[in-house]
């Protein structure tokens, strides 16, 4: 930027895009079907993304126990 050259930046907030979807299902899909275009890099990157997730619950101030997807 100090140079005078342009930056790109792509800034994608996906924590809770994959929420409602059975992750291990999803990644079967991905790698079954070539039809998606997910491969190489990219699915390696997905999986790795959903893999070993973690989420916990506060209600009222009481935080439940955290679950982890494997």
């Amino acid at each position: 930027m100090d140079g005078g050259h342009e930056v790109t930046v792509v800034v994608l907030d996906m924590s809770s895009a994959f929420d409602a979807v059975c992750h291990r299902t999803l990644i079967d899909r991905l790698q079954a079907q070539s039809d998606f275009g997910v491969t190489g890099t990219c699915l390696q990157w997905t999986t790795s993304y959903l893999s070993e997730r973690s989420s916990s619950v506060c209600v009222n101030s009481t935080l439940f126990e955290s679950v982890t997807a494997h």
